[in-house]
């Protein structure tokens, strides 16, 4: 019921539907896994197959967003269905913004807070090369995801389709990555204005 009610929430976000069945592994123990998958702690997906694994203990929390890999393999480059150059920011950042709760607070409002205590979270900083992987794992997640549903919800899923396998943002949001990213951070301030006392909350 879990697969099937959030592979219809992302048909809907996405707007589209597979092509190819999802199979979906779930181990029964990370010890499982580990010997069976090699990995015991990673939840991943295989969006090129398309595959999920996860484990029994940590299924629920991760489900949605595993699925979310397989659904942007439908629009994704190369013979692995995922984004142009490998980008980390798009990879995470869209199965993020598809699923916008991280430990039970809403993304945007964890991205706010990183930047209001100045945490390193530049953008353009994070779609350079690999640094998405020399930021703390949350911080990368967290701000890719929030950048990307800020995207999605002011540009529309079609633009960032196209900007998934090709990227190039001046060809289609009209505006390069470093505009983009002050019209994020505006947007966040926007939206949450912080005083000591409600953040102590």
């Amino acid at each position: 019921l879990h697969h099937e009610y959030y592979y219809l929430e992302l048909q809907k976000f996405f707007q589209l539907k597979p092509s190819k069945k999802i199979s979906s592994l779930i181990f029964s123990s990370r010890e499982q896994k580990r010997k069976l998958f090699g990995s015991e702690n990673a939840d991943i997906a295989k969006p090129w197959i398309p595959e999920i694994y996860t484990t029994a203990d940590n299924y629920d929390r991760t489900l949605k967003h595993e699925i979310a890999h397989c659904f942007t393999g439908e629009f994704g480059s190369s013979v692995f269905k995922v984004a142009d150059n490998f980008n980390p920011v798009l990879i995470e950042g869209a199965a993020m913004a598809a699923d916008p709760v991280y430990d039970s607070y809403d993304l945007d409002y964890l991205a706010a807070l990183a930047y209001k205590y100045n945490f390193n979270v530049d953008i353009q900083n994070l779609f350079s090369t690999f640094n998405f992987f020399k930021q703390p794992s949350s911080i990368g997640y967290i701000i890719s995801g929030s950048f990307i549903k800020y995207l999605i919800e002011r540009f529309g899923i079609e633009r960032f389709k196209k900007i998934y396998s090709n990227l190039d943002f001046k060809k289609y949001y009209n505006k390069d990555l470093f505009e983009l990213a002050a019209d994020y951070e505006d947007y966040l301030k926007n939206k949450f204005k912080f005083d000591e006392a409600s953040v102590n909350q």
